[in-house]
C-alpha cells in the first residue's frame, strides 16, 4: 500500500498518479471482493437490476461534464480526450463502478440527502447519457468540438 507522503510524491507527476489510481482501485476491488453474493446482489446485477443503469448514469454524468468542460479549456473533441487520456478514463470507470456497485451488494439503502433523492440521480443520468450520445454524434458530424 502507498503512504500519504509517497501517494503526494507520487501526483505530482502524471503518470504516477494512474499508478496511485491503481493502488487505490485494487484496495477497493479487494473490499468488494470479501463481500457475500446473495440473492439480491445477484438481482442487482441483472439487466433489469438498479446497478446497470446506477453505473452507467454516474459515468454519463462525469464523462459529460468532464468532456465539455475540457472542450470548454481547448482540450479539442471528446473521442480525442479519451484517446489520450486512456489509462486515467480506464480507472475511473472502474473505481466509479466499483463504488457503485459496493453499497448496493452489500445492501444499503439509498437515503435521500436533501434535493438529492435517488429518483432525480437516475433522471439526472439519463439526460446525460442523451447529452453524451448527442454531443459525439455532433462532434463525429461535424469534424470538430461542440463547445
Amino acid at each position: 500500500m502507498v503512504s500519504p507522503t509517497e501517494a503526494k510524491a507520487l501526483a505530482s507527476r502524471p503518470v504516477a498518479m494512474s499508478f496511485a489510481g491503481a493502488c487505490f482501485a485494487v484496495s477497493l476491488s479487494t473490499a468488494c471482493l470479501n463481500l457475500r453474493l446473495s440473492r439480491s446482489s445477484v438481482a442487482a446485477m441483472a439487466v433489469s437490476g438498479p446497478a446497470p443503469e446506477l453505473v452507467n448514469a454516474r459515468l454519463a454524468m462525469l464523462g459529460f461534464a468532464g468532456a465539455a468542460g475540457a472542450e470548454l479549456q481547448g482540450a479539442g473533441p471528446v473521442l480525442a480526450q479519451a484517446t489520450a487520456y486512456a489509462p486515467q478514463l480506464a480507472a475511473l470507470v472502474f473505481v466509479v463502478s466499483l463504488a457503485s456497485l459496493v453499497p448496493l451488494m452489500s445492501g444499503s439503502k439509498r437515503q435521500r440527502w436533501g434535493p438529492f433523492t435517488s429518483g432525480a440521480e437516475l433522471a439526472l443520468g439519463r439526460s446525460a447519457m442523451i447529452g453524451m450520445a448527442s454531443l459525439l454524434a455532433l462532434e463525429t458530424l461535424y469534424g470538430n468540438t461542440l463547445f
